[in-house]
């Protein structure tokens, strides 16, 4: 025989008469240096389906049938009409599709006769789709001087039918033995295309039949087998085989290259694209197998092929090629301690499984011999428990076979790849993706080639599992998805922040941020697919009104993988929302010091819960706005130092405040007015002036370091008396100028012995005290030196007990806050493995 190469084109390449011309194109911009090509065709999108309607409904509704029959004739005649220039071949294909039409008729009319329909009728019927295929791509062909001829399918595709409902098989010899013959006629001989319908065949009886639904790919790959085939090309509507069903993943790519094994692998476990049983047939005679995308046949597409793995890199990331998802499936377990050792159970179960010709997809047993789960398609899983049932009739009255389970709300979630068997933390990855969004393992199964491992899980958790499992891998670009609370200055700045550097983090550092949601006091906006940040106080202006529980419901919805919930209001209500946040699966961070300073109780069930459900709670910004404070405390304690005393300004505001009324002649309301107009204050200036914002952060650093304390046991020297406590705070600001003379007389006292005043916070370990107030200090004194809104810690350990830890740097503003809080992000996804 000639080179020979086979180019299959699916139902969507077919569609149209568009399609079919640009098949022809394809083929003719063909690298290939094969002499003859021979083409397999599907039948044009939705012919088939309309076949198998109308004869599944002939005895039914009349004019329905009537309706889908013209509708059948007039995409047939469309693509006729459209497909041919030439009058001449347009009759002449018309004239074919006319017989097989009548042909058709006939069936139908013999079915209504019988009133039955055979699965052997409808696979006669069913063919025709391809048939009328061919018909249009031969005549198409002729009309462009192109030398074409045709064969059909079931003058050679020989199938062996079994007894017992078990599958057909191809009659491998029969079938090389007819199409050579045909191959050595005149006609077919000086050809350059060969047109062949596919998913159609014969039986041995030499009765017509089919490959069964999604056949068409099995035919191309039996073709490429029979003429030793230099390449088989399957062309569909798109790119290649992709890491993951784009409908539930997204930033899914297109596998360059596949083995045979992951190939198959893939294919069994769900993945679309391949039918199951297309591997085999050009893995026997290592035929190389491209999948590409007809709409657009230059882009690369993934090749199927016999790889050489012996000197493959052990490498987590790179060992896994994608993921396939089963569906509709149901799982049967059979446990009890009295199978432990008893020969003959597994054969039990499944001889009375294959006796209902029951399919069982995947197979897990523990090594204690007590559970055998099995999984099998949904529509089967009680004929299979009932079966189940029988068999192990008398085990389950003696008890040895305690219970036989069955489960129908799972599915199968599979990751594939050669490089597995090789790579050392594949498992570990897999499992610790799933642990850390909180996925439940139903049952795991591996293969001893090790080339894939599939884990059994709840329906609900579908999308997150495939998600978070592609992700994990990175086989896509990692997500934060971010819900954030109160865009007030803190939150706007944090907004402008990441809109600015997102682009940089996904080019560097392959890390996409994305905000998915937006809510301030009255209105909340969600998007799953990201929140344009030019734009977005128009849209949340536009927006409907939401609470808080609204809000996370909504982003739960999309059951993204990494998901963050940035809290930059200072409302007590948001902040007793804490737990909710845990339980909808969301990671904290938070600069909103309330939760943190509530109850000792509430304070633990958050640390507790957080832990719980493996999401991080970061809350750095509510002491040091942008200076790594917690986090440097938590490296002392970790390295096994002891923290002795904490004492400084770390309160951003009040330290502007002191150092401005210490440095100028301005008054003291004259500073808290430009401290607020700067946005250093809290919305209401007496939220700092009363020392209890400062105290929260007191609070929150006792607690991080172990002490079991209530707001109430801080020490607060307030700066304003009570009396401004109750007025509104328009009052209060208009009043607050009659503390210019107290301020001044206390500095003017302090300046007398070269002191200066300062706010300070102090935790001290070694005497107990926990407090805030108003302190003199030398003016070489390091918490004199402060200039701006710096804040100071000086931390006095065992280690650094003489010379005490300082930690220095801006602790007010929105930028520095916002900055904070980004820090906050990063550090998330610094715990998902991104660099």
């Amino acid at each position: 025989m000639k080179p020979v190469i086979v180019h299959k084109f699916g139902g969507s390449s077919l569609a149209t008469a568009d399609h079919f011309k640009n098949g022809l194109e394809i083929l003719g911009h063909s690298k290939d240096q094969a002499e003859q090509k021979i083409v397999v065709l599907s039948a044009p999108q939705g012919i088939t389906q309309l076949i198998v309607d109308i004869s599944e409904n002939i005895l039914g509704d009349e004019d329905k049938t009537i309706e889908n029959k013209n509708q059948l004739r007039d995409k047939l005649k469309k693509i006729a009409n459209e497909l041919f220039e030439s009058e001449e071949f347009n009759k002449k294909a018309w004239t074919q599709c006319e017989v097989y039409l009548s042909e058709i008729e006939s069936l139908w009319n013999s079915l209504k006769l019988t009133r039955r329909l055979s699965p052997t009728n409808l696979d006669v019927i069913s063919g025709y789709g391809e048939l009328f295929s061919c018909c249009f791509f031969n005549n198409y062909l002729l009309s462009k001087n192109v030398s074409v001829a045709t064969i059909d399918a079931r003058e050679f595709l020989t199938i062996e039918e079994l007894e017992n409902h078990q599958p057909f098989q191809i009659s491998w010899e029969e079938s090389k033995q007819r199409l050579l013959n045909r191959f050595k006629e005149t006609e077919i001989e000086n050809t350059e295309f060969i047109v062949i319908p596919g998913y159609v065949a014969r039986t041995t009886k030499n009765e017509p039949t089919t490959l069964k639904r999604n056949g068409s790919d099995w035919s191309a790959a039996i073709i490429a087998n029979l003429v030793d085939a230099s390449s088989l090309y399957i062309w569909t509507d798109v790119d290649g085989v992709l890491s993951a069903d784009p409908k539930i993943v997204n930033n899914t790519f297109v596998v360059p290259e596949l083995s045979y094994n992951e190939a198959s692998e893939l294919a069994h476990f769900g993945a679309n694209v391949l039918h199951p049983n297309t591997i085999e047939p050009v893995r026997e005679k290592n035929i190389p197998l491209f999948i590409k995308n007809s709409l657009f046949s230059d882009h690369q597409g993934t090749k199927v092929y016999d790889q050489d793995l012996e000197n493959k890199e052990a490498n987590v990331r790179e060992s896994v090629k994608g993921l396939a998802l089963i569906k509709d499936v149901a799982l049967l377990n059979l446990e009890g301690s009295g199978m432990m050792g008893v020969p003959g159970i597994a054969e039990k179960l499944f001889h009375a499984l294959r006796e209902a010709n029951v399919s069982v997809i995947l197979i897990s047993q523990g090594s204690s011999e007590q559970s055998i789960c099995v999984v099998v398609p949904r529509e089967q899983g009680s004929l299979a428990q009932r079966k189940a049932h029988h068999a192990f009739q008398t085990e389950l009255s003696n008890n040895s076979v305690k219970n036989i389970s069955l489960d129908q709300q799972v599915s199968v979630v599979t990751i594939v790849g050669d490089g597995m068997a090789f790579t050392p933390g594949v498992a570990a990855t897999l499992f610790s993706s799933l642990s850390n969004s909180l996925i439940n393992v139903i049952s795991i199964a591996q293969g001893a080639s090790e080339r894939s491992i599939s884990v059994v899980i709840k329906d609900a958790e579908v999308i997150r599992a495939m998600r978070t499992i592609h992700s994990g891998f990175y086989l896509s670009t990692p997500v934060i998805s971010i819900g954030l609370i109160g865009p007030g200055l803190v939150g706007s700045t944090f907004l402008k922040q990441i809109d600015s550097m997102k682009d940089e983090l996904k080019q560097t550092h392959g890390l996409d941020i994305r905000v998915n949601g937006i809510i301030n006091s009255q209105q909340g906006l969600v998007s799953e697919t990201g929140i344009n940040l030019s734009q977005w106080n128009q849209e949340l202006q536009k927006s409907k009104n939401v609470d808080l529980n609204q809000f996370l419901d909504g982003l739960q919805s999309f059951q993204a993988t990494n998901q963050l919930i940035v809290d930059c209001s200072s409302s007590e209500g948001v902040s007793e929302k804490y737990i909710d946040i845990f339980h909808h699966n969301f990671h904290l961070a938070t600069a909103n010091k309330k939760g943190l300073t509530s109850s000792m109780s509430y304070y633990e069930s958050l640390k507790a819960v957080s832990k719980k459900y493996k999401k991080l709670l970061l809350y750095e910004t509510t002491v040091g706005a942008g200076l790594p404070i917690i986090s440097s405390l938590r490296d002392l304690m970790n390295t096994g130092d002891k923290i002795k005393k904490i004492e400084g300004v770390f309160s951003g505001t009040i330290s502007y405040i002191f150092n401005e009324l210490s440095q100028t002649d301005e008054t003291f309301s004259q500073v808290v007015m430009k401290a607020k107009e700067q946005g250093f204050t809290e919305p209401d200036p007496r939220d700092d002036l009363n020392g209890h914002d400062f105290a929260r952060k007191v609070l929150i650093l006792a607690r991080e370091l172990g002490v079991k304390l209530e707001f109430e046991n801080v020490k607060i020297d307030p700066l304003i008396p009570e009396e401004f406590l109750k007025m509104s705070k328009n009052d209060f600001m208009d009043n607050l100028a009659q503390m210019d003379q107290n301020f001044m007389d206390l500095k003017k006292e302090a300046a007398s012995k070269n002191n200066v005043l300062r706010y300070v916070g102090s935790v001290d370990l070694v005497k107990k005290e926990f407090s805030v107030s108003l302190k003199k200090y030398p003016q070489f004194h390091i918490l004199s030196q402060l200039k701006g809104a710096d804040n100071i810690l000086l931390v006095q350990t065992e280690r650094y007990d003489d010379n005490p830890l300082i930690i220095r740097g801006p602790g007010a503003g929105p930028d520095v806050t916002a900055g904070g809080v980004f820090s906050e992000v990063l550090r998330l996804a610094s715990f998902m493995g991104v660099s």
